[in-house]
């Protein structure tokens, strides 16, 4: 990990030195002149910089956005952390509101600096390879799930096209964020992109909302109405939950992708689209095809380009990433300084099924953000039913033979080896961190991993 101190406080320096122990990890900087013609030279895992420094900066307040790049900041890999004086809280208020993702206060402690590095994302991270992807979806691609890397493969080559494509997965697992990426990689980018919830809408409505309607064409139609599909010309629809619309609409949905025209209800023209169509599903459509619920004419032409987004559930290694995401986010909307996540919190978290899939962990956190008073978040601040699990896996008994002493030991043996690998491959394999995490020495934690054969390379990430 390559960190970067923005500093010239000695008792600054001299903590951070002292807390990471390969020096080459640690670059610091004292004055304005070398972080203008260093920074942007070197790309950091992570920087720690005082406000002072941002604010000598030749920039306006509210543009952080420029000013931090000026000190090698990219928020597609790089977490920034501001220092802070506790009367200055609020002149640092302003940048973490323009981009910032944290802030500490002054005197700085080692548990505070070693969380900060703790919820660094780590930046092996294999990103798809494209040229459209934009700065801001940069934590969206991060993932460590080979389904999740394939999906994104796909989305960079079929973004450019004009092919149809049908998104399904269960609710809450982000079909409409892949809609909206979809579109913004496409060269429809500049033009609408329209959304519509199938199953929100009753029918009467929905077949308005689509196709719209001339004034008169039934009662209470007292004036012209576009609809959904002539306001996305040029660009995007994107129709939610396309299982849950009747076979009437299904019937003219058909007829609009086949011609690519569009008649207002009431109307007698027809109108040329020129749009790309979107389609999302929570619902398996070959079954509802083979019970006649859903016509197989219109499903093959909505399943042109499939993408299956996986459950939570199956791509928990992404977990870290997603909530690192999700702290760096409420950070900034709730103007707090959570860094990380308590170890007990994250194994419960690792071991909850997920039902809501990502909107429920993203609901979630929300919530903890209100209720948290501490640096980072903790198991009091989640409901019981996420924490409930957290130990059947670890405290499962595996063989009954033998004595309750060897069985106990056993036991705690495994639950300690689980417990320092899952740390280990959260901090990038870093030993201070992780025993800082475990609340033991660092001696300690080199005791235990040799004991039980834990080769830290493993952990560490190859890239830095």
């Amino acid at each position: 990990m390559k960190i970067l101190l923005i500093s010239d406080n000695s008792n600054y320096i001299l903590k951070f030195l002292d807390l990471f122990e390969n020096k080459e990890e640690l670059r610091v900087l004292k004055s304005q002149t070398n972080i203008l013609s260093h920074a942007p030279k070197s790309n950091y895992d992570i920087i720690f910089c005082e406000l002072k420094f941002i604010k000598s900066l030749p920039f306006e307040d509210s543009d952080f956005s420029v000013a931090s790049t000026s000190l090698g900041y990219d928020p597609s890999y790089t977490k920034f952390v501001l220092i802070t004086e506790k009367k200055t809280i609020k002149d640092a208020m302003v940048y973490i509101r323009g981009g910032s993702l944290s802030y500490l206060t002054s005197p700085l402690t080692e548990a505070e600096i070693l969380f900060a590095c703790q919820n660094k994302i780590p930046q092996q991270i294999k990103q798809p390879h494209t040229k459209g992807w934009l700065p801001e979806d940069a934590s969206l691609l991060r993932t460590a799930n080979p389904q999740m890397k394939a999906i994104y493969d796909q989305v960079s080559l079929v973004a450019m096209k004009s092919t149809t494509v049908l998104i399904s997965g269960e609710t809450g697992t982000g079909k409409g964020v892949l809609a909206k990426l979809l579109h913004k990689l496409s060269d429809r980018r500049n033009k609408p992109f329209i959304s519509v919830h199938c199953g929100a809408l009753p029918e009467t409505l929905l077949e308005s909302e689509l196709f719209g309607h001339e004034k008169g064409s039934f009662t209470g139609a007292t004036r012209q109405k576009k609809g959904k599909f002539e306001l996305a010309q040029g660009g995007t629809i994107f129709l939610d939950e396309i299982g849950t619309v009747s076979p009437e609409i299904q019937i003219k949905l058909l007829q609009v992708l086949q011609d690519k025209k569009i008649v207002r209800i009431g109307g007698e023209s027809s109108m040329d689209l020129n749009i790309r169509v979107i389609a999302a599903t929570n619902e398996n459509l070959v079954e509802l095809c083979e019970t006649g619920r859903f016509r197989r004419d219109l499903y093959y032409r909505l399943n042109v380009f499939p993408l299956h987004v996986p459950p939570l559930r199956d791509r928990t290694e992404d977990l870290p990433l997603i909530c690192s995401s999700l702290i760096q986010k409420f950070n900034t909307q709730q103007a707090k300084t959570i860094l990380g996540i308590d170890p007990t919190l994250s194994k419960a978290l690792q071991n909850y099924e997920w039902p809501g899939n990502i909107r429920e962990l993203e609901n979630l956190f929300e919530r903890a953000f209100i209720l948290e008073n501490s640096n980072n978040l903790t198991s009091q601040s989640f409901p019981a039913e996420i924490l409930s699990d957290a130990g059947k896996t670890s405290l499962s008994v595996e063989h009954t033979d033998g004595t309750l002493a060897q069985v106990r030991k056993d036991v705690i043996s495994r639950i300690e080896k689980e417990y320092i690998e899952s740390n280990l491959a959260i901090n990038n394999g870093s030993i201070k961190i992780t025993a800082a995490a475990a609340g033991i020495t660092t001696r300690q934690l080199h005791k235990l991993m040799t004991k039980y054969q834990i080769d830290k390379s493993l952990f560490k990430n190859k890239n830095s």
